[in-house]
């Protein structure tokens, strides 16, 4: 009976054996083919990461120029407003000038007008 037993038992015990013993010695090439994809994934990634960081050191060098080109241009603009600051100043100058001889001249005007017709005024008297 224990022969029967063990003779059925003896191909389970064999194969579960023989499993047990795949498994234990093929874990060590799985964990080489999955440290080897995680390297192959790694190197991929560091690739990727290295273009990424080409095209953004490219487009960081674009945006430094066009900052310079724009610090370059508000430089002008200021350059620019400040002339027509002055030239506005000068310009104020000369119209407050001109109304003043504007004044002036308007006074002298009523005066020789003032003068004219006095003069008018004998003139018909006489």
């Amino acid at each position: 009976m224990l022969e029967k037993i063990l003779s059925d038992i003896w191909p389970f015990l064999l194969s579960s054996a023989t499993a047990l013993i795949g498994w234990w010695t093929g874990r060590p090439k799985q964990k080489v083919e999955i440290e080897s994809g995680e390297v192959d994934n790694a190197s991929k990634v560091l690739e990727m990461s290295g273009r990424i960081a080409d095209r953004l050191e490219a487009q960081l060098a674009k945006s430094d120029e066009v900052i310079a080109a724009l610090k370059k241009t508000i430089i002008q603009m200021s350059n620019e407003g400040e002339a027509c600051r002055r030239r506005a100043a000068q310009l104020q100058a000369d119209c407050d000038r001109l109304q003043l001889l504007n004044y002036e001249l308007q006074q002298e005007k009523d005066k020789l007008k003032a003068d004219h017709d006095n003069l008018k005024s004998l003139l018909s008297k006489n």
